[in-house]
């Protein structure tokens, strides 16, 4: 449901009713565009080896010294020398957050990153019911917003009813294939400033994804009250290894993430729960974009305020030690390359199929004279959860409509006297004959039969209940119902060629009696011209129609064959 709602989101939404989106946001928010981390000079990593290399020589003979008394090598001498003045540093320019000499975070930490967890969670469920729910369309929405003129050509070609409207007396198949030709063209003609921009963005959205998904809540029980300062602390080395984690992903989101971005973000999220009503999603949308605001500013903060590198390089006792980029998003384009293609695919699938559905209903009109098709109560009924589904329904309800109002009605006036007083040139013909007219006498009753094992109480609709009331493991119960639809289709599928096949064989024999050829496997009848005495020229005049109606009926089951298969 929800991916059916993006899907008409990505497709629907008109280019101003985008623009207008991009404008509300920039109205209803004053986002500062200050970037969330700015890199210092003191967190600049420092090669100790180096460094030490080039002190003065005096300087290296005293960390040698110091290194002997110690039992260290001179250069971790000079390291721990360095990490001391950090430590102190910390002390002196950020107080309430990390002790050096007890290498002991302190309350205002705790405080600080339960600040920053309460800030960032709202995120996660604006992402939960967006992106993680249809990745393809949440980038293919976010790049209409990025590239416009690109993805209003693609929804052009996403719509088919639309693009065969442009392409006038072109065929089905051939609309594919240029709605495949002309995206390729639209992916090709993204430029270079739009690929940024999309990377970025979505650079924006695994930060966003991270952090909001971050597991704060192990952190901050790692803090235990303490009664020297008054609140919560906890060692830095028991926790280094999450505070790591967390520094990357506040190191990775330097930049505010962009309008387009919260934009599709929001605007997704809010379209599943509100998607007709416009008043409350602005409503939401400024209650959204007020979180945001507060969120980055906190963020922002948190950043400024606390040294969370120093703090790392302390506890980790490393002046190597650096934030590292995240990774990600270098796939943006495969996958909303991707979505296009499987959205085309599944577009002109339809159509197609939407297309000869027609063409069949078309000739069931002119066929069964404007008559309707039989229908199977209870079968055709997609709201019916406790009968078992039957495929091939449309088959089955063309055969028993052709029973009732062809072959009864009209055929067999003509088919039955040859089967009773046809002499038929070749014997193998009458054979073919009686076997052909039997299985389409008796068709009607096996589809009956089949209709009648598949309801409730028949062995079929049995058995779908008792699978449904069993207590039993999903695979287990999923293999059951495997094989009862396996057995059902064979069922069917067992009526349906043997029909198919007695029409083919009928409609072959009457073309023999008709227009019989020398040495052909099929001839004609020694007494056609007698059969029915001074009616003769009419009997003539209806096996001939007759002949054309079997030659109908055949090309009308292999479209549905085709039409059943494909759907």
């Amino acid at each position: 449901m929800a991916t059916e709602v993006f899907d008409r989101l990505v497709v629907s939404l008109k280019q101003s009713e985008r623009d207008e989106l991009l404008g509300r946001l920039s109205q209803q928010s004053d986002l500062s565009m200050e970037p969330l981390y700015q890199k210092s000079a003191e967190d600049k990593p420092r090669n100790i080896e180096e460094e030490y290399g080039k002190l003065p020589f005096l300087l290296r003979i005293w960390y040698f010294l110091l290194g002997i008394f110690f039992s260290k090598p001179p250069a971790k001498t000079y390291e721990d020398s360095l990490i001391a003045k950090i430590g102190r540093g910390i002390n002196q320019d950020s107080p309430g957050y990390y002790q050096y000499t007890q290498a002991l975070l302190l309350p205002q930490m705790c405080q600080s990153l339960v600040d920053l967890k309460e800030s960032v969670r709202f995120f996660y469920n604006a992402l939960d019911m967006s992106v993680n729910k249809d990745k393809g369309a949440f980038y293919a929405f976010m790049a209409s917003f990025e590239m416009p003129e690109i993805h209003n050509k693609l929804s052009l070609l996403s719509c088919a009813e639309e693009f065969a409207r442009e392409s006038p007396g072109v065929n089905m198949h051939r609309l594919k294939q240029m709605a495949v030709d002309q995206s390729a063209e639209c992916f090709a003609a993204i430029d270079a400033a739009q690929r940024e921009r999309m990377y970025r963005n979505v650079r924006s959205l695994i930060c966003l994804k991270e952090l909001s998904a971050f597991l704060f809540d192990r952190l901050i029980t790692a803090f235990q009250f303490d009664t020297t300062h008054q609140g919560n602390t906890c060692s830095a080395a028991a926790v280094k290894g999450q505070l790591s984690a967390l520094n990357d992903i506040l190191y990775s989101m330097r930049e505010v993430p962009s309008s387009a971005l919260l934009s599709t973000l929001f605007i997704f999220s809010l379209h599943e729960q509100f998607e007709n009503d416009n008043g409350r999603i602005n409503s939401e949308l400024q209650q959204l974009l007020a979180k945001t605001e507060k969120s980055l500013t906190i963020i922002r903060t948190f950043n400024r305020m606390v040294p969370l590198t120093l703090i790392l390089r302390c506890a980790n006792k490393n002046m190597s030690y650096e934030p590292r980029e995240l990774s990600g998003g270098e796939d943006w384009f495969s996958v909303f390359r991707n979505y296009w293609k499987d959205k085309l695919e599944d577009v002109y699938h339809d159509y197609v199929i939407a297309k000869k559905q027609q063409e069949i209903q078309n000739a069931f009109e002119v066929f069964f004279g404007g008559a309707e098709l039989t229908k199977m109560e209870g079968i055709d009924s997609d709201d019916d959860a406790d009968r078992l589904p039957l495929e091939n329904t449309l088959m089955l309800s063309f055969i028993q409509t052709f029973y009732k109002r062809i072959f009864l009605a009209e055929m067999n006036q003509v088919l039955r006297p040859i089967l009773i007083d046809g002499d038929f040139v070749k014997k193998e013909n009458r054979t073919a004959f009686a076997e052909a007219y039997n299985e389409l006498i008796k068709v009607d009753d096996l589809v009956a039969a089949l209709l009648k094992k598949t309801a409730p109480l028949g062995d079929y609709g049995k058995r779908f209940h008792q699978i449904k009331m069993d207590v039993v493991s999903p695979p287990i119960r999923h293999r059951k119902m495997q094989i009862l639809r396996e057995d059902l289709h064979t069922e069917s599928t067992n009526i349906i060629d043997h029909y198919r096949d007695s029409l083919e064989s009928m409609n072959a024999v009457i073309i023999g009696i008709l227009r019989p050829v020398d040495d052909g496997p099929y001839n004609t009848l020694h007494n056609l011209s007698q059969m029915m005495g001074k009616s003769n020229r009419e009997f003539m005049e209806t096996l001939h129609t007759t002949s054309e109606k079997l030659k109908l009926a055949v090309d009308l089951v292999e479209n549905i064959s085709d039409v059943e298969s494909e759907g």
